[in-house]
Parts: C-alpha cells; sequence; structure tokens
C-alpha cells in the first residue's frame, strides 16, 4: 500500500506519517517512510537547487521540472520498489503538492503540473492521500514556533 500525506507547511504531515509508520510496524508491516521532494541522492540535491538559497533565480516552469525529476527518481528508485517487496510506503508529499504550490501557486496551471507529474511516475497514484488542512494563521504560527 502506499499512502501519501499532503497539506500545506507545518499542518503536521511528519508528525502524523511519522505516526502511521509506527503504528504499522507495531502491527507487524514492513513499512518504508519517506518524503518529497527529495528521498533519494539525487532528489535531495534537486530539493537543494529550489529550496536553499544561493542558486539564483528559478523560474515556475524550471521549478516544476525540478521536482518532476526528482520525484521521478524517487517513485523508480524508492517507492515501486519497495511496493514490488510488499513493503507499506508512507510518504510525506506527493503530486498533489506540486499541483498546489507550482500548478496554483506558481501559476503554471493544475492541470499542466499534473500531467507532468503523472508521466514522470508512469501513473502512480497512492492508494490513500490524506489531506491535512490547517488554517493558515495557525500553520505560520507553527513555523515561527519551532523556529
Amino acid at each position: 500500500m502506499f499512502i501519501a500525506f499532503e497539506g500545506g507547511d507545518s499542518a503536521g504531515k511528519s508528525t502524523q506519517a511519522t505516526r502511521l509508520a509506527e503504528a504499522l510496524e507495531a502491527d507487524g508491516h514492513a513499512v518504508i517512510r519517506t518524503r518529497e521532494p527529495g528521498g533519494t541522492e539525487i532528489g535531495e540535491k534537486l530539493r537543494s537547487l529550489v529550496l536553499e538559497h544561493g542558486h539564483g533565480h528559478i523560474d515556475a516552469r524550471t521549478e516544476a521540472l525540478i521536482f518532476a525529476a526528482a520525484r521521478a527518481a524517487h517513485v523508480h528508485q524508492v517507492i515501486l520498489p519497495a511496493l514490488q517487496r510488499g513493503e507499506v510506503v508512507v510518504c510525506d508529499r506527493y503530486i498533489d503538492s506540486s499541483v498546489a504550490y507550482q500548478g496554483v501557486g506558481r501559476g503554471l496551471g493544475a492541470d499542466s503540473v499534473l500531467d507532468i507529474n503523472m508521466w514522470a511516475v508512469e501513473g502512480l497514484r497512492p492508494d490513500l492521500t490524506v489531506l491535512l488542512d490547517v488554517d493558515h494563521v495557525e500553520g505560520r504560527g507553527r513555523r515561527t514556533s519551532s523556529a
């Protein structure tokens, strides 16, 4: 089974993904806990291009393609092999985040970003997506208090 956690920054995705993974492991399941962007060596490098300062301005289209490339590596190197071994994959973010951030937030269009990502992952969708919805003021407060 492939489970993705989605939601805005500081919505609690990492916390809930960890709790679910721990509960599944306690119940005897083999679990891979992973995150996006990242999850592989190349994915971490691509993540740093976008999220760390010092790489210059990255336009919206390039950003979307970088995240799709990182996701392709993640799916083919981590997620699919784990699923083929019969493990449960719990992922912090997946395609919905790109649709929201690059498709809507950066104005590229939700359908365009979805199409690029579905091509990159050869159509792999989670069996379950958990959306954590936190008010933006609450999320900002959580980011500020943890910094």
